[in-house]
């Protein structure tokens, strides 16, 4: 009768344990399933075991607070400042997260499960477009840049009336190509940071000697 005794007891623990081992194995698959997975970031941040809903609601949250700030721009010796969408930015969180894989738990077996609890960093840039021409447009208005511009040298009529040139003069103009990437840079990365605008040298596309040649 003992031993009888001890089975059953032995029995019953074990279906005791055997259903909190199914019942942990429910609970965790119902935990991370359709979330994002352990150290996913955007922008840097943190979008850990969040649903999509939630993790869209995170990311709009700090869209807003990215298009409220200003980026202080420096050309030679002026400063602006300019709201994000003045700059022709524009931040897609949706996209986004559209190309992060959410954890599918029916797929995951028990040495997956307790891999998805360790924390592998994973930080992505959010995805965002920039109108390239109102970009240039708003920076080339605000800093008055075409001043600045080389000038070709320009037949003119002078106070006598007479035909005349005026010379040619060097200039600088705006570096697009790093100006668009360091906005692009900002914008990826939720980043309000001062930009100081990159300028090129530039001669005249036509000199006094080639208008008399």
């Amino acid at each position: 009768r003992l031993n009888k005794a001890k089975i059953t007891v032995s029995i019953v623990v074990g279906a005791v344990l055997g259903l909190a081992f199914s019942l942990a194995v429910v609970f965790s698959k119902t935990a991370v399933h359709g979330k994002f997975p352990v150290g996913t970031y955007v922008a840097g941040i943190n979008i850990s075991e969040k649903t999509y809903d939630e993790g869209l609601a995170v990311l709009n949250k700090e869209k807003e607070t990215f298009f409220n700030a200003e980026l202080e721009i420096k050309f030679l010796n002026e400063t602006s400042k300019f709201k994000i969408e003045e700059l022709g930015v524009d931040i897609m969180a949706e996209e986004t997260l559209k190309t992060i894989e959410q954890t599918d738990a029916r797929r995951l077996g028990l040495v997956d499960l307790f891999r998805s609890e360790i924390s592998t960093e994973t930080n992505l840039n959010i995805i965002s477009q920039i109108d390239y021409d109102q970009l240039i447009k708003t920076i080339e208005e605000e800093f008055n840049t075409v001043e600045l511009e080389p000038k070709s040298a320009t037949f003119y009529f002078n106070e006598s009336g007479r035909l005349d040139i005026k010379e040619e003069s060097a200039g600088v103009i705006i570096n697009t190509e790093v100006l668009f990437e360091e906005i692009k840079l900002a914008a990826n990365n939720l980043e309000v940071k001062n930009i100081s605008i990159k300028i090129i040298e530039k001669e005249a596309a036509i000199t006094k000697e080639e208008l008399l040649e």
